[in-house]
């Protein structure tokens, strides 16, 4: 581009930008975006746009951390909820598949990948990612079949609440915890009372510390059901965090609770 100021776009696999000074890592994120977008292609667009948002995102992870890429995602976050519906049906949300709203086929998709990553594993979704032909992607689940054939996993729970159908948001929360001494000297019990106000079911990582140690186990909660979760934590637990940020929630994507009752 002429100037340094001029607004950067894309054409297929070509980014136009100024000529700036920046470090190479301010770049970084839309030069990744656009070398996605030249190594894979798909004719459904929240594929092909949310498989390009994701690889930004993983860069951010690549040369910061987790955490700072999830921080970027929470960035676009609220204007997904606030377009989600509050009800599936009871307003004009739209499913991944017929998505026109950039919010849906960038913003979610990209929460998409991020959570089939968390779900089916770094390694098997490369797999599937890798396996994709736009050619052979002649039906709504050709890509979810890729995804289970490189895990081993169902995943038809996932992609009817997230892809298939929209039915908005989870809606997360921590009720109540409960603290109990264990069999063993130094270990604890913890009852995890669980919520999910929303429609849509999620898969998210539920996490015990202590001063001695950090465990996490991945949970998944139907829409509008409360269930309690059970955990041994080595150590006096003192904090109990639900979600990291990868799930996109309501109004918030970490839940955190600190253990005052201490035995």
């Amino acid at each position: 581009m002429p100037e340094p100021e001029d607004a950067a776009y894309e054409q297929g696999g070509v980014l136009f930008t100024g000529i700036t000074p920046d470090p190479p890592e301010k770049l970084a994120e839309s030069m990744s975006h656009a070398l996605a977008h030249a190594y894979f292609q798909s004719p459904r667009e929240w594929l092909n746009e949310g498989v390009a948002s994701f690889i930004g995102t993983l860069w951010i992870e690549h040369i910061h951390d987790r955490n700072l890429a999830l921080e970027t995602l929470e960035a676009s976050r609220g204007a997904l909820a606030f377009a989600e519906p509050g009800t599936p049906g009871a307003g004009p949300g739209q499913d991944l598949l017929h998505a026109s709203d950039v919010v849906y086929y960038r913003t979610k998709a990209a929460y998409v990948f991020w959570m089939l990553r968390d779900i089916a594993g770094d390694k098997q979704l490369a797999t599937a990612l890798q396996a994709y032909n736009a050619a052979e992607d002649t039906s709504p689940e050709y890509f979810e079949l890729l995804v289970e054939r490189a895990s081993g996993k169902d995943l038809k729970w996932f992609f009817d609440d997230w892809v298939y159908r929209d039915r908005g948001l989870p809606d997360l929360s921590i009720a109540e915890v409960h603290t109990s001494p264990a069999g063993h000297e130094g270990e604890y019990l913890v009852a995890i009372n669980l919520s999910n106000d929303g429609f849509a079911e999620a898969e998210v990582p539920v996490t015990v510390r202590s001063h001695e140690n950090t465990v996490t186990e991945r949970v998944r909660l139907l829409g509008k059901t409360k269930t309690v979760h059970r955990m041994l934590s080595h150590g006096e637990p003192e904090v109990i965090i639900v979600n990291d940020g990868a799930v996109p929630e309501v109004q918030t994507g970490v839940h955190k609770r600190e253990i005052t009752n201490k035995n």
